[in-house]
Order: C-alpha cells, then structure tokens, then sequence
C-alpha cells in the first residue's frame, strides 16, 4: 500500500491548490492571487438582513430589526434591507403579512391539546402581491380587490404552543385549525 506523502514524489497538493484541479480547470483561468484587491474605501456596502425565527428566542421579524438596529448605529451609510424569512412552519403568516404590508387578525381556536388558544391570520389584497410572487402562484384570475386568507397551520396546531414535556405528537391534535381558521373565509 503506497502511502499519501511518497518521498520521491513530495507531498500531494491540497484541494484548494491550484496544481490540484490540473487538467479540470482552463489554463488561462486566472487566480485570486493574480488579481488586484480593491480598495475598501471606495466600495459601499448594501446589507440584506434575512434571518428566520430563533426557535425559542424571536420571530424572524424580530431578530431581523434587533441586528437592522445594531448596523444603522454602527454604519450610517450603509443601505440596508430586511427579508425575514420562514419555512412554513412557526412565523410563516408573520412573514408573508410584514412582506406585505398586512395586519394580523386573531381568532380563537382549539389548540393541539384541545384547550382553546389565539391564533392569528392575515388577509392580503390581491393587489398588494407583488406581480412577481402573484405569477408562481396557481390561483385563478380573481379581481384586484379580493383577498388571500394567509394561514399559519402551527399557530393552531403546532407543537410550540405547548410545553417542552408536552410535545407529544401522538396525543397532540389538529383538529383546531380548519373550523377555527374557516372564520377568515366569511
């Protein structure tokens, strides 16, 4: 068995040497190393704050202003975008409400232990969606001033609104979530 580090052949490059990738990669390929750095003292910096939920701690929201804070303090200049985001679990209908510019309505529910708990849902115009957003959605042609019901299934059902010992999917229910949120379709 021949080992990595053969004496007569020196050591094997490492992947991120450019004598590694020969023969895969052009020839007249230039390296970082043979291009000039720019100066940082004219570049301007744009930031986009995108963060979803810290599970536990703040919606995305949330987090997302805390740190928009933080930079406008340290660097006025600097133009700065937020875009909390969500996987469609807990701060999904947060998210998609904030992005356009909608309030929440809160409606009570049947939790996922049977008591009754808020929930909270948004209705969005369908001219507030962004053309955008509006052409991957699979909607029919609906008029300009109809409305999007934005429910959230975890603010109903989700394992969250429970204790951590209580996180028990098996004895857990949805049953809370559709005739509940059916009020945001009247």
């Amino acid at each position: 068995m021949q080992s990595d580090m053969d004496s007569s052949k020196g050591p094997t490059p490492m992947p991120n040497s450019r004598n590694a990738y020969r023969g895969f990669l052009p020839s007249n390929l230039p390296s970082k190393m043979d291009q000039p750095r720019p100066s940082n003292r004219h570049l301007s910096k744009h930031i986009l704050v995108a963060f979803d939920k810290f599970k536990g701690a703040h919606p995305a929201c949330q987090a997302g202003e805390v740190l928009a804070g933080v930079l406008r303090r340290c660097q006025k200049k600097w133009p700065l975008d937020l875009c909390p985001l969500a996987n469609g679990g807990e701060g999904f209908a947060e998210v998609l409400t904030s992005a356009a510019d909608v309030t929440l309505h809160r409606v009570r529910v049947t939790g996922p232990r049977r008591k009754r708990v808020t929930a909270k849902y948004g209705l969005v115009r369908v001219d507030h969606i962004p053309r955008s957003a509006w052409s991957i959605l699979d909607f029919p042609d609906l008029p300009a001033n109809a409305q999007i019901a934005i429910v959230e299934m975890a603010q109903a059902s989700g394992l969250a609104l429970l204790e951590e010992d209580l996180h028990d999917p098996w004895h857990a229910s949805t049953s809370g979530t559709g005739p509940g949120h059916s009020r945001c379709c009247q």
